[in-house]
């Protein structure tokens, strides 16, 4: 129940109050005129007895007032602690989905394939390395058309 309904409730229960002070005037009114010849305690008797009713009606309906405020006070105090909660765990899922996310992503690699010749392998090879390349398979590599040699070499590195 929220706050909203509790004024609505409580609009409705003071029209009921307004009716029945309406009905009991109206009872006062026919007692009077059935009455004028009965003796007047008799009539306050009556009017005393209306009267406590009445207060009894309103007691009650200000209770009723009451406990809907302070109902209605406990579910907001409810709603803030869970919504409280609710962006703190948000918070912790969507970090949790990033370290997930990069736990679990395939490794990106990049490759390359270069022909250092046999008298400067081993320097062209270091400088790679150094780069971060690592040589996955090599080959030596010759030409018909020069009597020179070299190496075919394909290298892999993580992106």
């Amino acid at each position: 129940m929220n706050i909203q309904d509790s004024n609505s409730n409580s609009t409705q229960d003071n029209l009921l109050i307004v009716n029945e002070l309406k009905k009991v005037n109206q009872k006062l009114t026919e007692i009077q005129k059935d009455n004028s010849t009965n003796n007047i305690n008799e009539l306050q008797k009556q009017i005393s007895r209306t009267q406590n009713s009445l207060i009894i009606v309103i007691g009650l309906f200000i209770l009723g007032i009451a406990f809907n405020i302070f109902y209605a006070n406990k579910q907001y105090s409810l709603l803030q602690i869970l919504n409280s909660n609710n962006s703190q765990q948000l918070s912790e899922l969507s970090e949790l989905n990033k370290l997930n996310s990069q736990i679990n992503s395939p490794e990106k690699y990049e490759y390359q394939v270069v022909s250092p010749s046999d008298y400067v392998f081993d320097e062209e090879m270091n400088k790679y390395g150094q780069l971060g390349w690592k040589a996955t398979d090599c080959r030596r590599a010759t030409s018909s058309f020069s009597s020179s040699a070299s190496y075919e070499c394909i290298m892999i590195r993580k992106k």
